[in-house]
């Protein structure tokens, strides 16, 4: 395989022989199909939430065939004066993936997890780690992290559970599964009973961790009631409604605050 016989990464990971999942990672985190991937790639659809000039994209990969382990790379692009990549820095971007790996990703998929230093590569920030690892999980049905359960338990009763034992990805994982959850109504109605019981650091956590998910009514509301902290705006609850669709109670509550 050379960088002059393939055309995207898309193609790629195809002649690879894995299988791949893609999420945007700009202004929002969710997930996109393939197909659509491959418009953006080509220069031929929008990045969907464009941040600083660059589609941020998040790459989960595995060879069913070799390994049931999953990989992922990080990689944003540049974008035109128009929105669309410059597809010049993607095929920059194939040479150097191809000239470190060649073709052994197929029988190797290992050592794609590592890719030489290049420009095109990201490190997300802890929070937005967190968020996409448990999209991830959901997305794929994978294991959730051990301690999840110490979550739950604290939101039911905060006076019995220390929140410094809660992991920042154990509150993604449960923000991310709230919405399914069996128990959901029974939680939110102690989020809301318990709500100043809490520590401010897990609440801000998870609140924060709720910021590209659609929230039930309830726990729109709760959060709502949390938007006016005292002479200024409440950052943690502000996130976790941004992801809503345009709400004009919400909107008109956000600008009555400031």
């Amino acid at each position: 395989m050379s960088a002059n016989s393939i055309n995207s990464i898309s193609e790629f990971l195809l002649h690879a022989g894995t299988e791949c999942h893609v999420f945007d990672m700009g202004r929002r985190l969710i997930a996109i199909d393939n197909q659509t991937f491959l418009d953006i790639e080509n220069g031929r659809a929008y990045a969907p939430n464009p941040r600083q000039q660059h589609a941020w994209f998040g790459i989960v990969f595995w060879n069913k065939q070799s390994s049931s382990q999953h990989y992922i790379w990080f990689v944003k692009l540049p974008l035109d004066e128009q929105g669309l990549v410059v597809t010049a820095t993607r095929n920059h971007f194939l040479e150097i993936i191809v000239d470190a790996l060649g073709q052994s990703i197929a029988q190797d998929t290992e050592k794609a997890q590592t890719l030489p230093d290049n420009p095109y590569s990201f490190v997300p920030n802890q929070s937005l780690l967190a968020q996409f690892n448990a999209l991830v999980k959901h997305q794929l049905n994978q294991p959730l992290s051990e301690g999840i359960d110490k979550v739950e338990a604290y939101v039911q009763a905060p006076q019995l559970v220390d929140w410094q034992s809660i992991s920042m990805q154990c509150v993604a994982d449960f923000a991310h599964g709230f919405h399914k959850h069996p128990k959901r109504e029974a939680l939110e109605k102690a989020l809301e009973t318990n709500i100043t019981l809490y520590s401010d650091v897990f609440l801000n956590t998870f609140m924060e961790m709720c910021e590209n998910i659609e929230l039930s009514t309830s726990v729109k509301s709760i959060f709502m009631g949390l938007l006016d902290k005292g002479n200024s705006i409440n950052l943690a609850a502000l996130r976790a409604l941004s992801c809503e669709k345009t709400d004009e109670k919400t909107t008109r509550q956000i600008i009555n605050v400031a």
